[in-house]
């Protein structure tokens, strides 16, 4: 466990950008703006920014004591995401695909099988197959 003063009360530097956590001067937005293209995105905006604020020279912080909290239940109500329509989440899923390539990260399709052509364990198929 790192402490305040293990750190000597000075911010240590950190791997990782959170967007609910980013204190910084304006300045980094106008040198490094949110990517327009990146429509709707959630999962997958903070390693964009982490990546393209890195590679233009921005360095990122800890605070040296807990300086804010983050309820993720979402138990008490309901959020955005749950209401997404058809078009925004293929608007957020496009902006993933973008983002994953700009990193470099595979792109691994998955071919999900309809419901009827996946084998119960009394069908031949099922039985036949290695254990």
């Amino acid at each position: 466990v790192v402490s305040a003063e293990s750190l000597g009360g000075v911010p240590a530097c950190a791997l990782f950008w959170a967007a609910g956590l980013a204190f910084s001067s304006s300045a980094v937005l106008r040198e490094v703006p949110y990517d327009p293209g990146l429509q709707d995105l959630f999962f997958g905006e903070e390693p964009s920014m982490a990546s393209r604020l890195w590679t233009s020279g921005w360095d990122f912080f800890v605070p040296t004591c807990v300086v804010g909290f983050h309820l993720w239940t979402r138990r008490h109500r309901p959020v955005f995401r749950e209401h997404a329509c058809p078009e925004q989440k293929q608007r957020e899923a496009t902006s993933q695909l973008k983002v994953r390539r700009m990193l470099g990260v595979e792109v691994v399709e998955v071919a999900i099988a309809a419901p009827s052509a996946v084998a119960s364990p009394s069908s031949p198929s099922a039985s036949s197959a290695p254990a």
